[in-house]
């Protein structure tokens, strides 16, 4: 009887064991899986495949719904997708705002390439002052590229379908920019970077002749003296806040002066 009764005790320990063998198997191979995906993730993102490493990712997170999301993954992905001069302006704050929905908090890095992102698009904005349409375009072109064929290039005629050319390429205003940041502080408590905020100075102060980059850049000053920032940010926008405040008199006299 008792022979048989420590038969089974050993049955239950052997089989317990094995259970846990498995399991243990089992997360090894988890973990080889996890390593190799990230891997070959950052070997897409390093060749700046983005459609490939964005499947990759995918792959894992369906794979693994219960392994915590990596931040630095998403940061290399969005340094990939803003490095291309093609890439939309909705592209990155997609990816943003899909690392908020998985819970995963931005860094000062990701901020600072979604900025510096948007200030590109800023920069390289050519803005028209009136519509143009599309059939005009069309028509001045093959005006110049056909002369020497002696073709009839005929003249476009009114209908109530109208094309108009794009005014600019889909941009931020500075204000929207300045916004997109202290929402995001707002919400996840990340600090940007001092380089973050001197790139939105800098923008602010070469536009002064604007009064609605002045009035962001002192909205900017004021919201950035209440971060916890270096010394060496403090004493540059203390800086600039000495030197912005000459601004403000001249601005209110242009505005004098209009009505």
């Amino acid at each position: 009887m008792a022979g048989a009764r420590t038969t089974q005790s050993h049955a239950v320990v052997a089989h317990e064991a094995m259970v846990a063998a498995d399991g243990l198997m089992q997360d090894i191979e988890d973990a080889y899986v996890l390593e190799g995906l990230h891997y070959a993730f950052r070997t897409l993102v390093v060749l700046f495949r983005v459609s490939e490493a964005t499947m990759v990712l995918d792959l894992k997170e369906t794979l693994f719904p219960n392994e915590p999301r990596r931040v630095d993954e998403y940061d290399d992905l969005i340094m990939a997708v803003v490095s291309n001069d093609r890439t939309r302006f909705d592209q990155p704050l997609q990816l943003l705002q899909r690392m908020h929905n998985q819970g995963v908090t931005p860094t000062p890095l990701t901020m600072h390439r979604l900025v510096l992102f948007q200030l590109n698009l800023l920069n390289n904005a050519t803005p028209s002052t009136r519509k143009q349409l599309m059939a005009d375009v069309k028509y001045n072109h093959m005006r110049r590229r056909l002369p020497e064929w002696n073709v009839d290039v005929p003249t476009p005629e009114f209908h109530p379908l109208q094309f108009y050319k794009a005014k600019a390429p889909d941009s931020a205003s500075v204000g929207d920019i300045v916004s997109f940041v202290v929402d995001w502080h707002n919400m996840t408590g990340v600090v940007p970077f001092g380089k973050t905020l001197k790139l939105l100075v800098e923008h602010c102060r070469r536009h002064q002749q604007d009064k609605t980059d002045v009035h962001e850049l002192h909205r900017l000053l004021q919201w950035a003296y209440s971060l916890p920032l270096d010394p060496a940010t403090q004493v540059y926008l203390e800086h600039v806040t000495a030197s912005a405040a000459s601004v403000v008199p001249a601005v209110a006299d242009d505005a004098t002066k209009e009505l």
